[in-house]
């Protein structure tokens, strides 16, 4: 399926990178697990089912991962949930946070920083978000939709659009330059007049 990628050019705030990591990629997977231990702001969960095996996880692995915070879990459920993982170089670095899959709130999106995991409600204008996300100093690139081409005419008009960061890829260029490619999975698009007239009345 096509990738369209949305460029923009902005310069921020300091690198959010790590420290020896040419390359930094982020992931969210979506698996299923049964929760086994919760301590002390970490997860003890054995992995089920998950689309495929990856870096950070693998079938019946059993693993820690810190619990996102306002989150809690039940000890002894089979639940779906969602794992937020990061790579640097090619090698995993550390698990970073767990939370229920359908738990993640809707979050209302008028600029600034895109988080992966997360799910955003926004305005898109064509393909583009608007305002346009915000980068770290130093840093080229945008968000990609992997399934623009079945939500998102590129015609120039304005929608609302609800959809997931699944993915972050920085990758540094030399001489203080990074490409930063953020991926995200539209799950709702409607132009904005259908936005409007769908709301309820006061």
């Amino acid at each position: 399926m096509r990738v369209v990628l949305a460029l923009v050019l902005l310069a921020a705030t300091t690198v959010r990178g790590e420290d020896n990591c040419g390359r930094m990629q982020r992931y969210a997977t979506q698996i299923s697990g049964h929760i086994r231990l919760v301590s002390k702001g970490k997860v003890v969960v054995t992995v089920w089912s998950l689309p495929e095996d990856n870096l950070a996880l693998q079938k019946d692995a059993t693993v820690s991962v810190p619990l996102k915070k306002g989150q809690s879990l039940a000890e002894g459920k089979l639940a779906s949930l969602q794992i937020v993982w990061l790579a640097c170089d090619g090698k995993l670095r550390r698990l970073e946070e767990i939370a229920y899959s359908l738990d993640r709130p809707i979050e209302e999106y008028d600029g600034g920083w895109l988080e992966v995991g997360h799910v955003y409600r926004a305005t898109a204008v064509g393909r583009s978000l608007d305002p346009p996300e915000t980068l770290p100093r130093h840093q080229v690139g945008g968000l990609s939709w992997t399934n623009a081409d079945d939500f998102l005419p590129d015609d120039g008009q304005r929608r609302t659009v609800v959809f997931e960061v699944t993915s972050q890829d920085i990758e540094y260029q030399g001489d203080h330059s990074w490409i930063h490619i953020l991926q995200g999975t539209i799950r709702e698009a409607r132009a904005v007049s259908e936005s409007v007239e769908s709301a309820p009345p006061k």
